[in-house]
């Protein structure tokens, strides 16, 4: 009963951008190790780019 449909979508966002961090950790660095990992570390960069463009774009309709 605590978790509010508020706090349900804190926890939600939190945990979202954790687990990016987790995979931005695993594959940003070994791009200068093994060339291998560039895909991987694109598609992590393009999802939080995806996320944030989403917010702002959310953020300029609700203050239209």
């Amino acid at each position: 009963a605590w978790l509010t449909p508020r706090n349900w979508k804190r926890l939600h966002t939190v945990g979202g951008y954790w687990v990016w961090a987790i995979f931005a950790q695993s594959y940003i660095p070994r791009v200068a190790v093994e060339p291998g990992y560039a895909p991987l570390a694109l598609l992590v960069l393009g999802i939080l780019g995806l996320r944030l463009g989403v917010r702002l774009k959310s953020r300029r309709t609700a203050s239209a």
